[in-house]
């Protein structure tokens, strides 16, 4: 980057670069010119859909919330529109504009703009043992133990090979699962039906608490 110091003042700004930051990714878009040390500057934004196959149904993502922007010196933000905060839901797109002043004398370098979202607040799941019960019967399913860093409320997902707890043609209808664990779903879909000893393995979606917890999961089927 270049500060003309011996320029006149409102001698031009020349932006090789405008780089965007946000949740840990970087994102580029073209640099400008202008003539006034006042300018603005247009971030298109788009909450995109998470790929996934056709056929299996997915929970809708959450918006994105932009809650502050910040502006590497030796640049200011002067104004914002629309007001922060904005929030944009699955799959809607948006505009932001924002204004900023530069430095009174001429300046040719990138401009670095940083995006926040709420600050996450993240717990610590600790799972010894995962078991899968159905009526009398209960059997351990995981191997080793299991460490997740979280954010409050996230769903993870824990796999278990069915055959250690069920029999060919055994139907299961709902799932439920020890506090403070929420059931959210299973991939296959409920109802499903053991169809294959060796090789039937369902994922159970699990909303976690919004606390630390060190403990065993159990899976009722």
């Amino acid at each position: 980057m270049k500060f003309n110091i011996f320029g006149k003042k409102g001698s031009g700004i020349e932006l090789s670069g405008i780089n965007i930051y946000w949740q840990g990714g970087m994102h580029s878009l073209k640099g400008i010119s202008s003539k006034s040390n006042e300018f603005e500057i247009s971030i298109p934004f788009k909450n995109k859909k998470e790929e996934t196959l056709s056929f299996l149904k997915r929970k809708k993502k959450d918006a994105e919330r932009i809650e502050r922007i910040e502006a590497g010196p030796p640049f200011k933000i002067v104004s914002i529109d629309p007001q922060l905060p904005v929030q944009i839901s699955e799959g809607e797109s948006t505009e932001i504009r924002v204004r900023l002043r530069g430095p009174d004398f001429g300046y040719s370098g990138p401009l670095t703009v940083k995006m926040y979202g709420p600050a996450e607040q993240r717990i610590h799941i600790e799972i010894p043992d995962v078991f899968l019960k159905r009526g009398q019967r209960r059997v351990k399913v995981n191997e080793h133990g299991e460490v997740y860093n979280l954010v409050k409320n996230q769903v993870f997902e824990v796999s278990a090979q069915m055959y250690r707890l069920l029999t060919v043609n055994d139907k299961v209808e709902r799932v439920g699962v020890n506090k403070p664990f929420e059931f959210e779903g299973t991939e296959p879909k409920l109802p499903f039906t053991l169809t294959e000893v060796s090789s039937f393995v369902v994922t159970f979606m699990i909303k976690a608490p919004d606390f630390d917890y060190s403990g065993p999961l159990e899976i009722e089927v």
